[in-house]
């Protein structure tokens, strides 16, 4: 199986975001009613809609850095939470992250997902197995999902979403930085190719969708070039549209295949 994106690229994307300042405006503004992201909020009704609400489950993001997906398992649903990440940086930011927000930094395990000796240290051990903006970096995307149920425990549920880069997002993350475009496969960015990945004996669909409004926050940019001042006013227009959207949209959405940020599958291992 190839990967489209090499170490190195996980280690820059960690360090530019750390201390991010919009991020962090982001993650206080997800907690108010109003202007939180209204893409969030279509992903939390769908995890308060289908996930389980029983304590202390255990709960593994695969790429999990910096851990925001992560502390909100666990402020919702008290999922007992776990990380797996192969860049070193991505490993420091991911404790560091979990330390500040009273979680074990032990949970953060430093290894390369595919490697059979994490396969096999942790084989069946978690109720809930997920990652978001994983499975596109690889050529062979199916392959990566049997990755993830083989960490699932018998009646488990698979939680995996990607980002949507085709119809208009495609033209939009062109301009921004159009090398990003080959580090993702595009292919599995449709409904019914998304959905295919996981027809298999051992998985029933819970849920599979687009979902969320437009989001700029999806977009990346270079770091260094002028894009950075763009993706800074675009989002800071999201902090306005969030807004707008919650009231006159509300709980309705417009998620459609030329717009909507992401894709989402939730599944249940038989």
């Amino acid at each position: 199986m190839k990967r489209l994106t090499k170490i190195n690229h996980w280690d820059n994307v960690h360090t530019d975001n750390k201390n991010h300042f919009l991020q962090n405006i982001g993650d206080k503004l997800n907690e108010t009613k109003y202007f939180k992201s209204y893409t969030f909020s279509a992903f939390d009704r769908l995890c308060r809609k289908y996930l389980p609400n029983l304590f202390n489950l255990k709960i593994l993001e695969v790429g999990s850095a910096p851990g925001r997906r992560l502390l909100y398992m666990h402020k919702i649903f008290e999922y007992e939470p776990y990380g797996v990440e192969y860049s070193a940086d991505g490993v420091n930011s991911n404790k560091e992250y979990f330390r500040k927000n009273n979680l074990n930094p032990n949970n953060v395990i430093h290894a390369d997902f595919f490697d059979p000796a994490f396969q096999n240290s942790y084989k069946s051990s978690f109720n809930i197995v997920s990652s978001f903006g994983f499975i596109e970096h690889f050529d062979d995307p199916s392959r990566a999902v049997k990755y993830h149920l083989n960490l699932l425990k018998k009646s488990g549920l698979i939680l995996i979403t990607v980002p949507n880069l085709r119809g208009l997002n495609y033209y939009v993350q062109t301009i921004l930085n159009k090398s990003v475009i080959k580090k993702h496969n595009l292919e599995i960015m449709e409904l019914q190719r998304f959905r295919s990945l996981f027809m298999m004996e051992s998985i029933d669909e819970v849920y599979c969708d687009y979902y969320g409004t437009y989001n700029f926050a999806t977009f990346n940019v270079k770091p260094g070039s002028i894009m950075v001042y763009v993706k800074y006013i675009l989002l800071c227009l999201q902090m306005v549209l969030n807004p707008l959207m919650h009231v006159f949209l509300r709980n309705r959405g417009l998620d459609s295949p030329l717009w909507s940020p992401y894709l989402i599958f939730i599944g249940k291992k038989k």
